[in-house]
């Protein structure tokens, strides 16, 4: 993770402190970066109230931001394990959590390309497909992006990766590709982040399914030379 980002607030939430192995990674990708402050035992409520105390949703454009700085950066885990119903009431009680998907619920999230709706909406056909979110916010300055305000940086891969796995073996009819991630990019958090190791090594596993990781903004890429993808 280098050059070193100088987000003003680093912001662990208590979901992230409750699992060990998602504590050692925000431990170690903080030990990274050059904070102004870090945030911890940070709940709901507590993050809800600074997504407007930060401005977090403004959704500004890169090219829009009069004085462009590193975003504030948030721990938070994959949360899928929530009923539809503790979904829906979690955000009727903390609706700032969307920002950025915050609110953890979606590391799979279904992007209809192609889909009749999607067509007359955006104008733009592609093929359907399933993708997987890890992190949402990038520190790159493209003048077009909108997800530079926060980054949110789920910390539970091995949850992320032990849901992937059921989904695989569930979806009928398959999916052949599964991307990940086009809401960052993922390589310039690595080697602190340690996501891309093994969900190359889940991916290594499978005959049928291939992962493919979204990067063209960091020529951070040594790190991931040696992992064993099986081809």
């Amino acid at each position: 993770m280098k050059p070193e980002l100088s987000p003003r607030a680093v912001v662990v939430t208590e979901s992230v402190e409750a699992d060990s192995r998602s504590l050692a990674r925000a431990e170690r990708m903080i030990a990274a970066m050059r904070p102004g402050e870090v945030l911890r035992h940070v709940d709901d409520a507590r993050l809800d109230a600074l997504v407007a105390e930060r401005g977090w949703a403004r959704g500004a454009r890169w090219g829009e931001q009069p004085e462009p700085r590193d975003p504030d950066v948030v721990f938070t885990t994959f949360r899928e394990h929530l009923s539809p119903e503790e979904k829906q009431a979690r955000l009727e009680k903390h609706p700032h959590l969307k920002t950025n998907l915050l609110h953890g619920h979606n590391a799979w999230l279904y992007r209809g390309d192609g889909l009749p709706e999607w067509r007359k909406n955006r104008n733009t056909v592609c093929q359907p497909a399933w993708q997987l979110h890890t992190v949402s916010g990038c520190p790159f300055r493209c003048a077009y992006c909108g997800l530079g305000n926060v980054i949110n940086v789920r910390a539970n891969i091995e949850d992320v990766i032990d849901y992937t796995e059921r989904e695989i073996a569930r979806l009928n009819p398959p999916q052949t590709i599964w991307k990940w991630d086009n809401q960052t990019d993922i390589n310039c958090f690595e080697p602190e982040y340690d996501a891309v190791r093994p969900l190359v090594e889940a991916f290594a596993g499978q005959r049928e399914h291939y992962l493919l990781l979204y990067t063209g903004k960091s020529d951070n890429v040594d790190f991931m030379l040696d992992d064993d993808h099986q081809g």
